[in-house]
């Protein structure tokens, strides 16, 4: 894995890939943003060339801040005010709660969808399948 990290690096790739990853799972806007033998196609997805895919399923993200704090969407986004929407595609996402005060750290996700262990750590993943909200509260 990290000879095909270190590959795509050299060649300016700005998404990542994984070889496990099937066609029309990873979406993309460029040519550089697939790897190994995938390429990005008429759809906005990496598969391997000829592959047809549908376009992603795209959903409505909510992204509610309460307190001094942003919430980072890697490969979508942040949020440093009280309210935030983006439209993303249907797939895994990582929220990463970020501290802007020292005296006023992050709390807890505010959210079900980033509740249970996850609640208190600072980093919270997972896959919508539908429009939601996910919240963060700082102190």
């Amino acid at each position: 894995m990290l000879r095909v990290v270190f590959a795509l690096a050299l060649l300016g790739a700005t998404a990542c890939y994984a070889p496990e990853l099937v066609d029309c799972t990873v979406a993309c806007s460029g040519p550089d943003e697939c790897g190994g033998d995938q390429v990005c196609n008429a759809a906005g997805l990496c598969a391997a060339e000829g592959v047809a895919c549908q376009a992603a399923a795209m959903i409505t993200l909510r992204v509610q801040v309460s307190g001094t704090g942003k919430v980072v969407i890697a490969g979508v986004g942040e949020c440093d005010d009280s309210d935030c929407m983006f439209q993303v595609p249907v797939g895994n996402l990582r929220f990463d709660a970020v501290e802007l005060d020292d005296e006023k750290p992050f709390e807890r996700w505010t959210t079900t969808n980033c509740g249970g262990d996850q609640m208190l750590r600072t980093t919270c993943t997972f896959t919508p399948t539908a429009s939601t909200t996910v919240g963060a509260k700082f102190r």
